[in-house]
């Protein structure tokens, strides 16, 4: 008869044991510290959200969810699930959710997962973030108007004012820039020098891979 207390056993290696579901940032270009691009916009601006699953096995169905609040409290439709976009679970699954935002400066938003038995996920995208500072249609009145916007990526920008005929009556910039946050400043006037009528106008920024429009409406 053996004696189990001399039994002896056979240490098996060469597995990999994942830590409990995690969330965690993409890793992407603009995605490496957050998870949201672009910072900065208008209302015709599409916010991408994109966060990165980890576990062994795919998320309970509807998540990752993004939680997006204005002012503190969550917009109509928060939270937001979002749809797989590539990745293997156990290596890092990426998600993405994008939309338009009213204007405001006082967004904030993170992530929630569970797991397919209601595990909630840990990891740095479910703590707030303050983003994105969304710019409205401006009252331009004879003085300055600062335009902020970011640029996704290094390469050719164009920053033009538009008029309702959709002409252009002002270049404000256009030329090779670094990708990041910056501003221009509109001063009211057309290319000739004379300020333009009180009107509604456009302001059409192309940056590499996409182009926004902003409204700017200038008063008497």
């Amino acid at each position: 008869m053996t004696n189990p207390d001399n039994q002896t056993g056979t240490l098996v290696t060469g597995f990999t044991v994942n830590p409990p579901n995690t969330l965690a940032w993409t890793g992407e270009t603009n995605y490496t510290s957050d998870g949201l691009n672009s910072e900065t916009g208008g209302f015709s601006t599409s916010f991408v959200y994109r966060v990165k699953y980890i576990d062994d096995n795919a998320p309970l169905s509807g998540y990752p969810k993004v939680h997006i609040k204005k002012g503190g409290a969550e917009i109509s439709g928060s939270p937001f699930a979002m749809s797989y976009v590539s990745g293997a679970y156990n290596t890092g699954a990426i998600y993405s959710y994008s939309n338009t935002l009213a204007a405001g400066a006082d967004y904030t938003y993170y992530f929630e997962a569970l797991d397919s038995s209601g595990a909630v996920a840990a990891g740095a995208p479910t703590s707030a973030v303050a983003a994105p500072d969304v710019a409205g249609a401006r009252q331009q009145s004879g003085g300055t108007s600062k335009i902020k916007f970011n640029v996704p990526a290094a390469g050719r920008v164009s920053l033009k004012i538009y008029n309702l005929a959709g002409k252009p009556i002002r270049a404000l910039f256009e030329g090779d820039l670094n990708s990041g946050d910056t501003q221009r400043e509109w001063d009211g006037r057309d290319d000739s020098g004379r300020y333009a009528a009180p009107s509604v106008y456009f302001l059409h920024y192309v940056y590499p891979g996409g182009k926004e429009v902003r409204k700017i409406g200038v008063k008497k």
